[in-house]
């Protein structure tokens, strides 16, 4: 059982890829909170169209204040892993409770379990700048991510995808002081968990579709505005997931050209 926590803002027709995309790959039984956040009153249109429609279970928090909201939907996490998701990723590959699931289950010296990194990552999108996957040790793919190069293998503290111990994720959090998600991500990079390995599989099992950004962070991005994507979903278009199931990536982060579905 996996507590996720998935943040979104302004981008009700991603959440509804990622929520799909979820619900297909991940196969460890999950419990799904979504915390999320309008600018508009459109987007708040497009976020009821999603959620009245939806067949998943889920727990919804419309953002008033990030910090507490988000605090008070950890004091309901019961899972022993807890893993945070933003709303333009789309998982690829089958999540399973396999082998290397339980290593970093029960292998304390492993920081956490990251889904968006793999052998295939060898380009950092976010810095413009090849990234070299690191030297794994053992006979499962967990590496030094002191050591590693920095792109990507350094950074364990994503909260793109990155499965970690409930109580020690938790723990941390509330020593730390932060606002929205890249805040919060960036306050627990300063401050990472002790442990000093990390954990993955061979391939990257989700990928972040860097379209557009919805903060005020200088982030790399592509054009395709979520008030484009908006305008798409309220007239009953959805973004088609076969296409990006079966591209190869090589960074966490991939700007795509998206195709579009009618929503069944």
């Amino acid at each position: 059982m996996i507590d996720v926590i998935i943040f979104s803002k302004d981008r009700p027709c991603q959440l509804d890829a990622l929520l799909r995309s979820l619900q297909v790959k991940m196969k460890v039984k999950y419990k799904c909170s979504i915390l999320f956040k309008s600018s508009h009153s459109s987007f708040t249109k497009g976020y009821d169209q999603l959620f009245k429609h939806t067949s998943a279970p889920l727990f919804l928090t419309h953002e008033i204040d990030f910090k507490d909201d988000f605090l008070n939907i950890l004091k309901e996490v019961k899972s022993e892993q807890l893993m945070f998701l933003v709303d333009d990723i789309i998982f690829k590959q089958d999540i399973l409770y396999d082998d290397i699931f339980k290593e970093f289950e029960f292998n304390k010296n492993i920081l956490a379990l990251s889904l968006r990194l793999g052998k295939n990552i060898t380009y950092c999108y976010t810095r413009h700048k090849s990234t070299i996957p690191p030297k794994f040790k053992g006979m499962f793919n967990t590496w030094i991510w002191k050591d590693a190069s920095n792109g990507y293998w350094d950074y364990p503290m994503s909260v793109d995808g990155t499965i970690f111990r409930t109580g020690e994720i938790i723990s941390l959090i509330r020593r730390i002081k932060f606002g929205g998600p890249n805040i919060l991500e960036n306050e627990l990079s300063k401050k990472p968990l002790p442990a000093p390995l990390m954990i993955c599989y061979d391939k990257s099992k989700l990928v972040n579709l860097a379209l557009n950004k919805v903060h005020n962070f200088p982030n790399r991005c592509g054009k395709i505005s979520q008030e484009f994507l908006n305008r798409l979903w309220l007239s009953g278009q959805r973004i088609c997931l076969d296409p990006i199931y079966s591209m190869e990536h090589n960074a966490c982060h991939a700007e795509v050209e998206l195709l579009f579905e009618d929503i069944q």
